[in-house]
């Protein structure tokens, strides 16, 4: 049976995350009061899609970022974004506090190395959980 943990969330990311999208409403907002000519619709339109993505994409990701441990995979999914890592090929998982981009919405983070040389940052709300039950299926933890 698989296991989901949701992603820590640092309340400084949440704040930067709410902050893009209340700023892409009101850009959304004041663009749409605007009179119509026919260059201002194709800019209007460009706009428009980007200042959705500029809501949609911070939700999705506040909201989809998650982690789930089965007893042959660990598949870690942020907003569009996907990895499925066999169990197998996780070599070792160790504490981090790094600042690098990754599927992690905190800097609490464990980083875990797989494969060839790769490597991943993420953050699990219930870290001791996720670390108890990814290292009773025979992963190292550092």
């Amino acid at each position: 049976m698989a296991t989901t943990y949701k992603s820590k969330i640092d309340t400084w990311l949440l704040v930067v995350m709410i902050l893009a999208v209340a700023t892409s409403i009101l850009g959304l907002v004041t663009l749409l009061t605007f009179k119509e000519t026919p260059l201002a619709t194709v800019f209007l339109l460009a706009t428009v899609c980007l200042l959705l993505i500029g809501i949609i994409l911070p939700v999705w990701l506040l909201l989809g970022t998650k982690y789930v441990v089965d007893a042959d995979r660990l598949l870690i999914t942020s907003g569009p974004l996907r990895w499925n890592i066999p169990i197998a090929s996780i070599r070792e998982i160790t504490d981090t506090s790094t600042v690098f981009s990754n599927p992690a919405l905190s800097l609490d983070r464990i980083r875990i190395e797989y494969g060839n040389g790769r490597f991943i940052f993420i953050s699990p709300l219930d870290k001791t959980g996720f670390l108890r039950e990814i290292q009773s299926l025979g992963v190292r933890v550092l």
